[in-house]
């Protein structure tokens, strides 16, 4: 009898919680009941138009915070994968010896590094890559700060930050703004929107003056090191 009693006054509940405007789905999860039982003791309760809209317009809203919360679980899990890795990645490397950087060096050099013109060099846009290449040409090159010529090249859509992308560079290779040429500005015919305007900082060519026999000799070690 008791529990006739509570399933009656849940109808009750229900009926009237649909007749002010609420959801099947809603009115199940307050109640703490099946979505089936709301429908079967609601079916004759008739909404307004407004009503109806307004469900409407509440199970949209729903459905994109619950994408949403999709979205943000899944970036977070992804971020905290490559958090992982790169502290697993840190571990599994260890120390780099001299011979380590000479051949990782020697490998950036081979998809990044200039092969012509009789002047060796290396241009990139990513901060690790040009500070790791930097690293090589003094440690191994034995290239003096002084033999370097630096010259950024940015979307003209940035002309405005020049000074302040210059001074990035340079802070991040440790070379004096003396040693930098005129900053490129690169015309595009689609003009990119860029989301975060100000972590934009183009791309980094540096290059080495009169340095073809460190050229060729580099070249030298690329072919030994693709002819075992």
């Amino acid at each position: 009898m008791v529990y006739f009693m509570a399933k009656y006054e849940q109808r009750l509940k229900a009926r009237k919680l649909r007749g002010g405007g609420k959801s099947i789905k809603w009115i199940a999860k307050h109640l703490g009941v099946s979505s089936g039982s709301v429908c079967l003791w609601c079916r004759d309760v008739e909404l307004t138009p407004k009503q109806i809209e307004s469900i409407k317009v509440a199970q949209i809203a729903a459905g994109y915070a619950g994408r949403m919360k999709g979205a943000t679980m899944h970036k977070q899990r992804r971020l905290d994968s490559i958090q992982h890795f790169q502290k697993e990645g840190q571990k599994d490397i260890g120390r780099l010896s001299k011979r380590d950087l000479f051949l990782l060096g020697l490998g950036v050099y081979a998809g990044e590094g200039y092969k012509y013109g009789n002047r060796a060099g290396v241009t990139n846009s990513d901060p690790a890559i040009v500070h790791l290449m930097l690293r090589w040409f003094r440690e191994i090159c034995f290239v003096h700060d002084e033999e370097f010529v630096c010259e950024v090249g940015i979307n003209e859509l940035h002309k405005d930050r020049v000074q302040e992308v210059e001074r990035y560079w340079s802070k991040l290779t440790c070379i004096p703004h003396k040693n930098f040429i005129k900053t490129s500005l690169k015309r595009v015919k689609n003009k990119k929107v860029y989301e975060n305007r100000e972590n934009y900082f183009g791309v980094l060519a540096v290059r080495i003056r009169k340095s073809a026999n460190l050229e060729y000799k580099i070249l030298g070690w690329l072919h030994g090191a693709l002819t075992q």
